[in-house]
């Protein structure tokens, strides 16, 4: 998968600062966004943040007005969302919920 790309997204890590790499050459690998970013060459407009979504604990996965994910996306051509609603391709948000 060489020509996969990963970027945009929101990583948030409530019981840490690292995400785990396990790939071949760098097997369970604990490594913060920024060292993920910087060996890996992707994810150069992820952020590492809180997405503060709407009622998480209700499965409402939105993002309320504040977050850092609100209209933080790239225009691509995804046109619908995980709910199957409109993507917004002027200013998308970051993860798999449009609101």
């Amino acid at each position: 998968l060489s020509s996969l790309l990963v970027d945009y997204n929101l990583v948030h890590l409530p019981a840490g600062t690292h995400v785990l790499l396990d790939t071949a050459t760098h097997a369970s690998t604990h490594l913060s966004l920024s060292e993920w970013q910087s060996l890996s060459g992707q994810g150069i407009h992820s952020l590492a943040a809180d997405p503060l979504f709407d009622d998480p604990g209700a499965g409402i996965f939105g993002l309320q007005s504040t977050s850092p994910g609100e209209n933080a996306g790239a225009a691509i051509p995804v046109f619908v969302d995980l709910d199957r609603q409109t993507r917004s391709m002027a200013s998308p948000d970051l993860g798999a919920v449009e609101d």
